[in-house]
């Protein structure tokens, strides 16, 4: 999530209005996120002192309670979080069935849960930091509640500094806040580095025009 972000944040939100959204299994796992003036510290870090080859994970700190850090996120909106959760057999159930009914049937729109929803966002997923902390001298100067503190001043109506819903730094132009992310430092003798999301495809940098 990221101040001016008009597609994951508002998504959520949307789902806690519409009473749609639930815990799975309490949301009582841990998650690690990153804020994306972390994931810029971090990739200028790797560029310049980076192994070739080597991938780099980057946090805010320690992982957080999922639960605790969406409550937190929809509380920037003025959004109270859902109270209603399902065991996790009945969500992965669930997400099964959605995911074959849409794949067989002519359904308009997208299933409310899918497995890689259930997978990649709806389950324990952190990482450890400490090899760009210890090798690249990363610091993460960016907090989770700095970021949460940025949503709640753009939801306030004050102005976040953010461009054109992009955080331009040091010629690389990235997403403002990203549930979590890490790095892969370019192989020695040429490339650019790539920033990962969680559990996504490389996506390279783009240069600022």
């Amino acid at each position: 999530m990221r101040a001016g972000d008009r597609t994951a944040l508002p998504a959520l939100v949307a789902a806690a209005r519409s009473k749609w959204l639930r815990w799975v299994g309490g949301g009582h796992y841990p998650t690690s996120t990153c804020h994306v003036r972390n994931v810029v510290e971090g990739i200028l870090a790797a560029a310049e002192r980076g192994a070739g080859g080597s991938a780099y994970f980057l946090t805010d700190g320690p992982p957080t309670e999922s639960r605790q850090f969406v409550t937190a996120l929809l509380a920037t909106q003025g959004v109270p979080a859902p109270t209603g959760s399902l065991p996790r057999p009945v969500a992965s159930a669930a997400a099964t069935g959605c995911d074959q009914a849409w794949r067989l049937l002519p359904l308009p729109g997208e299933p409310r849960l899918t497995r890689t929803l259930l997978l990649d966002i709806l389950s324990t997923c952190t990482v450890s930091d400490a090899k760009a902390r210890a090798e690249l001298g990363y610091v993460g100067g960016v907090s989770q509640e700095d970021g949460l503190a940025e949503l709640r001043g753009e939801y306030g109506g004050r102005t976040s500094g953010v461009h054109g819903g992009l955080c331009d730094k040091g010629g690389i132009r990235v997403e403002k806040f990203m549930p979590l992310g890490w790095i892969n430092r370019a192989p020695a003798g040429g490339g650019r580095p790539s920033l990962r999301t969680s559990k996504g495809a490389p996506t390279p940098t783009e240069p600022t025009p």
